[in-house]
């Protein structure tokens, strides 16, 4: 007869690797959230959602930013082209459990692309089998813009009548073309062509035509110059 040896039934105790049961996730795609925009900084918040960053914000793994300014030639859709510079999310207890992260040395008026990026394995091809974990950024870019330092846009300052000569002229020159007030010529004078320009373009706003640029068609024109200088 066989001898029975007797054993132990050990309870298994499961300890879960999210420490971050109350975390304000969201259902549907991570995304990245720009607040306190001002002509040199930004930040930078992360609204967690349901997707491949989950896992890893649970456990705790690297998360990071990329960014870099882009140009308007570069569309919607701008790429990593290895100018970027690289910031990680802070972990904190709160219930959304990355710290936002702040950018500062901005330009003004410009626009910026962000990429986020988690932490990825992947298998090595060598001789002998092995992984690498690296910063995988497999989203698009998120866009935002910096806000506009006014002062730096040229705009009128003083009032303007024929036969003007100072440096305010070519900034009329400017609006008065743009809009069709006029047709453009290398004049750096207030002549004929800009008064007849001045008075079309006070009868369509419907001011005393008298050809002389004062505070209130100044300030209608500086507007305009600002809002172009922001697209």
């Amino acid at each position: 007869m066989k001898k029975l040896i007797p054993f132990l039934l050990v309870p298994i105790i499961c300890f879960s690797a999210a420490p971050f049961a109350s975390a304000d996730f969201t259902t549907g795609p991570t995304t990245l959230q720009f607040q306190n925009i001002t002509q040199t900084s930004a930040t930078v918040a992360i609204s967690v959602g349901d997707d491949q960053y989950t896992p890893g914000i649970q456990s705790r793994q690297a998360i990071r930013i990329k960014y870099r300014a882009v140009s308007s030639s570069e569309g919607s859709k701008p790429a990593i082209n290895g100018m970027e510079k690289e910031i990680p999310f802070e972990y904190t207890l709160d219930t959304n459990p990355l710290r936002p992260i702040s950018i500062t040395g901005l330009k003004s008026n410009q626009k910026y692309a962000v990429w986020l990026g988690y932490r990825a394995i992947r298998q090595c091809i060598t001789d002998t089998p092995c992984t690498a974990i690296y910063i995988k950024y497999d989203m698009p870019a998120f866009l935002f813009s910096t806000k506009l330092d006014q002062s730096t846009v040229p705009t009128i300052t003083k009032n303007l009548s024929f036969q003007a000569k100072t440096p305010d002229v070519l900034i009329l020159k400017k609006f008065l073309v743009a809009h069709g007030y006029m047709t453009n010529s290398a004049s750096t004078t207030f002549d004929i062509p800009m008064l007849v320009g001045v008075i079309k373009f006070q009868l369509a706003q419907n001011v005393t035509a008298d050809g002389v640029i004062g505070s209130g068609s100044r300030n209608v024109i500086n507007q305009w110059l600002v809002a172009q200088a922001q697209q």
